[in-house]
């Protein structure tokens, strides 16, 4: 199995730590599966190659490339009660007694327990190993936005290039899974979650109003995603506007080919206002 390009923390802990600094003090290493558990284990954090004029720098802008991805699986409460998604425990991870586990199984290379882990609030992370080296951010979100698509379970921040990750807790289990992403895999999941580019904007199109010509229901496009837009969690926001602004255009375009009058007015003075807002 080919090695992962992986920035280090020159420093360990085995705890969240204020102060540390998290953006410079990396090193650039190529490691086995195998010595990537080992440094985890160890208590170093890991993330993806930043440069900026010769120097490390963990920043979006200075993004140079991605062997691998990775996604935390924390329980949080309050979106389990918003019925975001259901409990997804380290035990289903580890029995894949679910879909989403097996999936998980067959497809990272790592997982493993997180320094917050509890037996009250199991949380874990699971890294995958891309086919090919990303050098853009962009081709980079694009794949975590499509896989956070098919897990909503999955802590939405780790779509972000310049995401770091650290290891686990001093009691923490760390299992090597030994699989590599393909390609097709990829191409898969985007095509499944719909992540498209209009403008040079990703704008996400679910399956269900995939084809507007397929619904008669149109109003009832435009409230649902209007109220999307309204439920919109704050680091989504952006995202959000554009992906609605999108789908209710094209509504309306199909409204007006069918001679259905739709309440334009309304629907433009809301936008502006959820506009103000990002603003």
């Amino acid at each position: 199995m080919e090695n992962v390009r992986i920035a280090v923390t020159k420093k360990k802990f085995y705890k969240k730590v204020t102060g540390y600094p998290t953006t410079n003090d990396y090193s650039v290493k190529n490691l086995s599966y195998e010595q990537i558990a080992d440094c985890l284990r160890k208590g170093y954090a890991v993330t993806n190659i930043f440069c900026n004029n010769g120097k490390f720098h963990r920043a979006k802008e200075f993004f140079v490339s991605a062997d691998f991805f990775a996604f935390d699986f924390d329980n949080d409460e309050k979106r389990i009660l918003k019925k975001e998604h259901t409990y997804f425990s380290f035990d289903e991870m580890l029995e894949g007694i679910t879909e989403r586990a097996r999936y998980i199984l067959n497809n990272a290379f790592l997982i493993y327990t997180t320094q917050s882990h509890s037996d009250k609030q199991n949380k874990f992370r699971a890294l995958f190993h891309l086919p090919e080296r990303i050098k853009t951010f962009g081709d980079y979100e694009r794949i975590t936005k499509a896989f956070h698509k098919k897990f909503p379970e999955a802590d939405p921040t780790c779509k972000e290039a310049a995401r770091y990750f650290y290891g686990s807790g001093k009691n923490g289990i760390v299992k090597v899974l030994d699989n590599r992403l393909s390609q097709e895999t990829i191409d898969s999941v985007i095509q499944e979650t719909q992540i498209k580019k209009k403008d040079n904007v990703e704008i996400t199109i679910t399956p269900e109003i995939q084809d507007i010509s397929d619904f008669e229901n149109y109003n009832s496009i435009i409230e649902n995603q209007l109220l999307k837009l309204k439920n919109a969690s704050v680091g989504e926001r952006n995202t959000t506007f554009n992906s609605v602004c999108y789908v209710i255009g094209s509504t309306i375009s199909e409204m007006e080919k069918r001679g259905i009058q739709p309440k334009i007015l309304e629907i433009e003075n809301f936008l502006k206002k959820q506009q103000k807002i990002l603003v």
